[in-house]
């Protein structure tokens, strides 16, 4: 994956889990401080205080389960789908081949945000 240098939009794909792990290493190289993860909106983070926008697209809806299970336990997804938002931890860990970009024994923890958005109609009442 190419990794951008500079503090900006993060060259998001698929919004797969494993992308969200590099983008989560990218994140703390750049002094973020927090990750807020929204179905339905762009991925956003804390930095120096100020909210900054990190994905050009939107974060798909119908993957907040799947990438909930997989980055932070099975125990989340109940509360997030029921519309309360979850504080929770992440943590990477460095291997010895480098994943990440992380080295063996390198890890980085941010908090994250996680927030399953959901769409409400409302009826345009007649007069």
């Amino acid at each position: 994956m190419n990794i951008p240098d500079e503090f900006g939009l993060f060259p998001f794909q698929r919004f797969t889990a494993d992308e969200l792990r590099h983008f989560f290493v990218w994140c703390a190289a750049h002094k973020v401080s927090d990750v807020d993860l929204t179905g339905g909106s762009p991925v956003s983070v804390s930095r120096f205080g100020r909210r900054v926008r990190c994905s050009s697209a939107t974060l798909p809806t119908t993957l907040m389960s799947s990438l909930i299970d997989e980055l932070f336990g099975r125990e989340v997804i109940p509360r997030v789908l029921a519309g309360n938002p979850v504080d929770r931890t992440i943590q990477i860990n460095g291997d010895a081949s480098g994943r990440y970009g992380l080295k063996r024994g390198e890890r980085i923890r941010l908090r994250s945000h996680l927030i399953q958005a959901h769409l409400v109609r409302r009826r345009k009442q007649s007069q």
